[in-house]
């Protein structure tokens, strides 16, 4: 019975220990993979046909990849673009900038509004 009783309590602290640790999973983003967007340009578009069933799948440590092709789409947003920002209308109001995130937004058919934004310097 005493070995029992002991028993117990040696697993008893073990699994008070084991609920103690504390495990984190977060991606980490850096100033290089920012950066790296420089020259790169998505649209962004609407729909809202709704009835979709997205199965994002389990969380993994490897990539992962969705297909949202079977989805059908009504209209077009804009689009981003993450530009060097050199020419821009912020030039010289960010002389130190070296990326710049331009969006097309689009307002009516027929109209398309330009805006753009500077981003801090980022070194890599």
């Amino acid at each position: 019975m005493k070995r029992t009783i002991t028993t117990l309590f040696r697993c008893a602290i073990i699994l008070l220990f084991a609920m103690t640790l504390k495990v984190n999973a977060q991606i980490t983003i850096t100033q290089s993979d920012v950066l790296a967007l420089k020259g790169v340009s998505q649209t962004l578009k609407s729909g809202n046909d709704g009835g979709y069933t997205i199965n994002v799948g389990e969380a993994k440590a490897t990539q992962q990849t969705w297909d949202f092709s079977s989805l059908s789409f009504t209209g077009i947003l804009g689009t981003v673009s993450y530009i060097d920002p050199v020419g821009t209308p912020l030039e010289n109001n960010f002389p130190d900038a070296n990326l710049a995130i331009r969006r097309l937004k689009v307002t009516s058919s027929q109209t398309v509004q330009p805006i753009t934004t500077c981003l801090p310097r980022m070194e890599n």
